[in-house]
């Protein structure tokens, strides 16, 4: 759970740093999160301990449950490597779809605004809203 922080945190940081249009909306982050928190249902099922209230408690100072290796861990490489790994699949699909990265930084404002109908990918293929042709009642 804590690895996925980073990659989640990524396309929002590009978005608003470099312009770059967002990959996933918050809705779908959420719709994410839901599904793979069907993962932890499985602790439901882990057999008791029987003999818990025999064993002393914790040291606080020394027996952390979540430690700075772990953050450092879960936070640093792995994150990292996840997000990459996101990225890397996010521009190769817009590049697929004619948008190649250096046309992406800096889109966002056109790409996100509902005056501009159409969009240029690197091809200057226009892209038209198809929000524009439904009629209005």
């Amino acid at each position: 759970m804590l690895t996925s922080n980073i990659p989640k945190m990524t396309p929002f940081l590009m978005y608003f740093l470099m312009g770059i249009p967002l990959a996933l909306g918050t809705s779908t982050i959420l719709f994410i999160d839901l599904l793979t928190i069907i993962s932890a249902i499985s602790l439901v099922y882990e057999e008791a301990e029987t003999d818990i209230m025999k064993r002393p408690p914790r040291n606080p100072q020394h027996d952390r449950l979540v430690n700075k290796r772990l953050i450092l861990m879960t936070h640093g490489p792995i994150g990292f490597i996840q997000a990459t790994a996101g990225l890397f699949t996010y521009f190769l699909i817009m590049a697929e779809n004619g948008f190649l990265p250096s046309r992406l930084f800096g889109l966002r404002k056109s790409w996100e605004s509902k005056y501009v109908n159409d969009v240029q990918d690197s091809y200057n293929r226009e892209w038209v809203r198809i929000s524009s042709f439904i009629q209005q009642k």
